[in-house]
């Protein structure tokens, strides 16, 4: 078995490559066998892994953060050299959320790691698929493997790669984020349908929808979620005052904010959504575009290992 890795020697502010010597070093030191690829620019690990797939490669791992995560998950998918499925696809977990490889159980310990590789639980999970409409009307597709959100979510999300961007990752720069985008978010119209049924019209604050249970660094946005159940959970926010939401920080964590009567709770295969054409979309925590858009489940696409 050979391993291709791909790595973003940026994620967590330069982190990654700093400490690729020593990982890289307890790899050789367990026998795993591996050749790696470098990203160079963004959407750069999309192509490098379809280069690889091309190549032969069928084991596949991340070295970075949830945002590489999705564009080697969108080569995979999108490809057409082989099925996707016989592609083996995980993570070395070294970006500021790492949010997906939470739900899939992956250890950040190099020797844990070397140990998953050789030994891991083969997974099967669902993928979203994301639809919009760029600026110029053409229409855009993205899969994602975590968690879809807009409204303040995308906002924060915006913020706290700008941060990134600066040197100031990790929990303490999304929180910054988080907090500093409060006080000026101001929420706007919104409708949704599940599976064709309206299910209403909103002031959206923020909407999660989830293959997946975590984002923001360990937020349980999308608390019932299950990776491999067919089907989009979705966590939809009203209007709510800045006070509930800063007094609702900690059941985040929890997943206990969904008691509070501004959240709804949908799940369904297909999510038509209707937003004003400001309001801003991510995947995977990356922000991509505006506006309205649909999310279809994809389920059983992606072969992955964890613990």
């Amino acid at each position: 078995m050979k391993w291709t890795i791909i790595r973003n020697p940026n994620a967590a502010s330069g982190k990654c490559q700093k400490i690729w010597p020593d990982l890289r070093k307890v790899l050789l030191e367990n026998a795993i066998d591996f050749e790696d690829y470098v990203t160079e620019y963004p959407s750069h690990a999309t192509y490098l892994t379809r280069e690889a797939i091309s190549k032969g490669a069928r084991f596949i791992i991340v070295m970075g953060g949830d945002g590489t995560v999705n564009e080697v998950a969108n080569g995979i998918l999108g490809q057409s050299f082989c099925n996707p499925l016989d592609i083996l696809f995980t993570q070395i977990p070294l970006g500021t959320g790492n949010d997906w490889s939470r739900t899939m159980n992956i250890p950040k310990k190099f020797n844990e790691l070397s140990l998953m590789l050789k030994s891991g639980t083969e997974k099967i999970q669902d993928v979203g698929l994301f639809s919009y409409k760029d600026d110029k009307g053409n229409e855009v597709q993205r899969y994602f493997v975590n968690m879809a959100g807009m409204g303040f979510d995308a906002s924060v999300g915006e913020v706290a790669n700008r941060k990134k961007a600066a040197g100031k990752s990790g929990f303490g720069g999304y929180i910054s984020a988080l907090l500093g985008t409060l006080f000026s978010y101001k929420v706007k119209p919104m409708s949704i349908k599940i599976d064709g049924e309206l299910k209403g019209d909103y002031q959206l604050f923020s909407l999660s929808a989830g293959i997946c249970i975590f984002c923001g660094a360990g937020m349980k946005q999308c608390p019932d979620a299950l990776y491999n159940d067919g089907l989009i959970d979705v966590t939809l926010i009203d209007k709510i005052s800045t006070f509930k939401v800063i007094r609702n920080v900690p059941a985040l964590f929890s997943g206990k904010f969904v008691n509070n009567k501004e959240v709804h709770q949908f799940r369904g295969k297909y999510i038509e959504i209707v937003n004003d054409r400001e309001t801003l979309l991510e995947v995977d925590g990356e922000v991509i575009g505006k506006g309205s858009c649909q999310i279809t489940v994809l389920p059983d696409s992606l072969r992955v290992l964890g613990t």
